[in-house]
């Protein structure tokens, strides 16, 4: 029977430590609140299929292609995506997106 979906993916802010998205660009001395921070695959169901493995690397650069942003006051509407990842072997992984905003409470982040 086919599936609606491979995988169930939540990605954000792991932990209290905020790395810089190296792959967003250089920061410089950009104020915290202007930079790019990696977000981390936090969960995933099912663990693994054999016949569509899952990429973590793949899967978080496309659920936040521009890394991990913290904002403060106004929260930003929702916002939906689809993505498309095509491997080496010319197979692809089709996605959709839901990106929302939390608020963060933990002042060491703010």
């Amino acid at each position: 029977m086919p599936r609606l979906c491979d995988y169930f993916v939540v990605c954000g802010l792991k932990g209290e430590i905020l790395e810089t998205d190296t792959n967003a660009g250089y920061f410089g001395n950009k104020p915290p609140l202007l930079r790019s921070y990696a977000g981390q695959v936090l969960c995933h169901f099912p663990t693994n299929l054999q016949i569509n493995t899952f990429d973590e690397t793949a899967i978080r650069t496309q659920c936040m292609p521009e890394g991990l942003k913290l904002v403060k006051n106004v929260i930003p509407e929702k916002a939906f995506h689809s993505l498309l990842i095509t491997r080496e072997n010319g197979c692809r992984v089709y996605g959709s997106v839901l990106t929302y905003y939390e608020p963060v409470h933990d002042r060491k982040l703010l």
